[in-house]
């Protein structure tokens, strides 16, 4: 069975290509951020940040957002499993999570970042509760 799919539905693979790609994304940084280093180490002109902090930014938002894919992708599949809903919670976060790390390197401000974070984190906890929706304690047990 070379080549054929080993996971039970779609929607598990579909989420973890969705950690996947965070996770290419977090690595690309890990590379860029020592060049831009090397490279744009120069003294600030005006007050604004450096090449080098914009993609520290970018290396930093990267993680954590690979983290929190991560984690809730394996709370999903270690509780009820993935379903649609979570396919499509999932996809939807990493699309405000490619916009959290935009964010980061073009306009690095706090708030502006909060601003993301807030429906990233509120995805998330819906996310991750549906992994316990079959628990005994929601069947009234």
């Amino acid at each position: 069975m070379a080549g054929a799919n080993q996971f039970p539905d779609g929607g598990t693979e579909a989420v973890w290509v969705a950690v996947y790609t965070m996770f290419i994304i977090w690595l690309l940084g890990l590379f860029i951020v020592p060049m831009t280093f090397r490279l744009m180490n120069k003294p600030r002109v005006s007050g604004g940040p450096t090449p080098h902090d914009r993609m520290s930014n970018y290396c930093r938002a990267a993680r954590d957002s690979f983290l929190i894919l991560l984690g809730s992708t394996l709370i999903n599949q270690s509780g009820y499993g993935i379903t649609p809903v979570n396919v499509a919670l999932t996809w939807i976060v990493l699309g405000l999570c490619v916009l959290w790390i935009l964010i980061g390197i073009v306009f690095p401000k706090w708030w502006l970042e909060l601003l993301v974070l807030i429906p990233i984190a509120v995805l998330q906890i819906i996310n991750s509760a549906f992994a316990f929706r079959n628990s005994p304690s929601s069947r009234g047990q």
